[in-house]
């Protein structure tokens, strides 16, 4: 059975291909805050964005995440290859408010290693182009090697990355930092273990498909399950 449902979600065609930029007051507008983590000199970054910010997409299949550089101090650049640091995405009962300082406190039980680095490099740039509102586009791509199935529904999204991304000079992407807003963060340059906590993050682009319902009834299937875990 378990196999069978496989093959069955394998051959469904996505009703649609999109994008949520969240928060999504940003989308057009610039943010308050830059932010260099997870992309210089972090041991651990994990970033927590409330289910409402998603909840006008339903379920959702997350393919890639895309971020883009600060207005007034970000600049183009090529960065080297990057091996490493892995990548995941989980579905958290944390929330901005309770987000623990110890980071394996905050993931979630369907964890998902969406890009390993020690397995493909990861190539990041940035043409720091501006579009026709004044921001800068949103260009600086991550690719998923595992896609993340999230739905809003379960519970807040968790974005986990352990490694350094990029050596050398920090690179600004645009961020924003507000109380109340649905995202926190928490972060260590030292300890993978535990970090500081604060409520300045970075502006992220989502890329995602939307399932067709019979895949998402298949992912609701007790036991079955069709991402790579870590641990």
């Amino acid at each position: 059975m378990f196999k069978a449902a496989l093959c069955t979600l394998a051959v469904l065609s996505p009703l649609a291909s999109a994008e949520v930029i969240v928060p999504g007051g940003y989308a057009d507008t610039e943010g308050n805050w830059e932010n260099r983590f997870p992309f210089t000199s972090t041991t651990r970054y994990q970033q927590v964005w409330d289910a409402s910010l998603f909840a006008a997409t339903g379920p959702i299949e997350i393919t890639s995440i895309s971020f883009r550089v600060d207005g007034p101090n970000g600049a183009g650049f090529a960065g080297a290859p990057v091996f490493g640091p892995q990548i995941r995405l989980s579905t958290t009962s944390a929330n901005e408010d309770t987000l623990s300082t110890t980071f394996d406190a905050n993931v979630g039980a369907d964890e998902v290693i969406v890009r390993d680095t020690t397995i493909t490099a990861l190539h990041l740039s940035s043409s720091a182009a501006f579009t026709d509102a004044g921001t800068r586009v949103f260009d600086v791509v991550i690719e998923f090697d595992q896609s993340f199935f999230y739905d809003p529904s379960a519970g807040n999204l968790l974005l986990d990355v352990e490694g350094n991304l990029i050596a050398g000079s920090p690179i600004f992407f645009d961020g924003a930092e507000h109380d109340g807003d649905g995202m926190s963060r928490i972060f260590s340059t030292t300890d993978p273990n535990s970090g500081f906590k604060d409520s300045g993050v970075v502006i992220a682009q989502f890329n995602y498909n939307v399932p067709a319902p019979s895949a998402i009834a298949l992912l609701g299937l007790s036991g079955l399950t069709v991402t790579r875990r870590r641990r």
